[in-house]
């Protein structure tokens, strides 16, 4: 029985599994019949739908159709004003490209004319500053006027202290070579009188022995007379008295020696007395060119030569031309240093007067260049204003059309 209960159970088990799976198949069949039923539905639903916008759809093409109908009746009608329009519209077009056109020529020139203006008024700063330059430059050449004058007289002041410095000098010069001179004579004559002196010391001893020699003639003739032998003066053989020749009478050879001695003397002496001629004359001569040359140097002063000069007067004089020729000197100086001025001064005028040239030629090119380009400006601007009209004249046809 338990086994029969147990087979009985596992059927049932198993038919209640078959069951379940039959039941589970046929839940799933009747669900998916049902959810193509619901899509079913949805789908009839659109479709009502769409039949109903196909109803409104048409009765919207029957009216657009009206409307087309009336449309292209009315455009038949307006035909002939679309086509005016299309012809302004056309030309509207044109005059739009053309607009452009002078739009962009406009800018270009605008831009040209704003550079030109520029330029003009660049150039009036430049000539602005030239002729600034130039006024300038006018005022430091005309305080330079002179420079030239001032030149040539510090030039010629210079050569008249130069020429008194060197007068001077030769003056001074003169004076000591006058003072060499003097010294040299007084050298001289003191060798004149030494000769003179040697000279007659000379003649008077040579006198005294000549006429003690002539004197003792006898004792030197008798001194180799021997008897029986012929006297030469008188011929006798016998020499009852004979001279005695005294022990201080000089011989011939020693009265010759003298002779020689003071013909000597004499030529030194007369060799001497010539040098002292000659240094007065020089002396004279050189006291001369010093008279004139002190003329020449005192002609602007009081100071004369005096007619009798001494040592004292020569050296005074001597001294005033010292300090005139410092005085001269320290003059050549000064002036040399206004010549140096005044040669800087020429300078400056002659670089001012250069750059004064190079200002105008500079101002005469930028005033050429300022008309050009102020004619330019001119003509530019007239042609941008030119453009400006024929711009608005196009922008009154394009808004005309517009309003088409």
């Amino acid at each position: 029985l338990l086994t029969e209960i147990c087979a009985f159970g596992k059927e049932t088990a198993a038919q209640r599994k078959n069951k379940t799976h039959l039941l589970e198949k046929e839940c799933n069949t009747l669900k998916s019949k049902l959810s193509k039923a619901e899509e079913n539905n949805k789908l009839f639903k659109r479709l009502k739908e769409t039949e109903t916008a196909l109803e409104i759809l048409k009765d919207k093409e029957t009216g657009l159709k009206e409307k087309e109908r009336e449309t292209r009746e009315k455009r038949k009608k307006e035909e002939p004003i679309w086509q005016e329009k299309r012809v302004i519209a056309s030309q509207a077009l044109t005059q739009l490209k053309e607009l452009e056109q002078k739009e962009t020529e406009r800018t270009k020139r605008k831009s040209q004319v704003e550079k030109l203006e520029k330029t003009v008024q660049n150039t009036e700063l430049e000539l602005c500053e030239l002729k600034k330059k130039q006024e300038f430059f006018e005022q430091e050449i005309q305080l330079r006027k002179d420079a030239k004058t001032d030149l040539l007289q510090v030039k010629t002041k210079e050569k008249e202290v130069r020429a008194r410095r060197e007068e001077l000098e030769v003056l001074l010069e003169l004076f000591q070579k006058a003072q060499e001179e003097e010294i040299a004579l007084e050298q001289a004559v003191k060798e004149l009188r030494f000769a003179i002196k040697e000279a007659e010391d000379a003649t008077i001893r040579y006198e005294k022995d000549y006429a003690l020699f002539l004197s003792e003639q006898a004792g030197l003739l008798a001194k180799d007379l021997k008897e029986g032998v012929p006297c030469p003066v008188c011929g006798a053989c016998e020499h009852p008295k004979i001279a005695i020749l005294k022990e201080e009478a000089p011989t011939q050879a020693v009265i010759e020696e003298e002779k020689k001695k003071s013909d000597e003397a004499k030529e030194r002496r007369e060799q001497c007395n010539l040098i002292v001629a000659a240094q007065r004359e020089k002396a004279k001569a050189l006291k001369n060119q010093r008279l004139e040359q002190w003329e020449r140097c005192m002609q602007e002063t009081d100071e004369k030569e005096d007619a009798a000069e001494n040592e004292n007067n020569l050296n005074k004089k001597q001294e005033k031309v010292k300090e005139m020729l410092a005085d001269a000197k320290k003059l050549e100086e000064e002036v040399k240093k206004e010549g140096k001025l005044a040669e800087e001064k020429q300078e400056e005028l002659l670089s001012y007067t250069k750059r004064f040239e190079e200002v105008q030629e500079r101002i005469q090119k930028k005033e050429t260049e300022y008309s050009e380009n102020k004619e330019r400006y001119t003509k530019e601007s007239l042609e941008l204003v030119t453009l400006e009209k024929e711009i608005s004249v196009r922008k009154e046809g394009i808004a005309f059309a517009e309003r088409k």
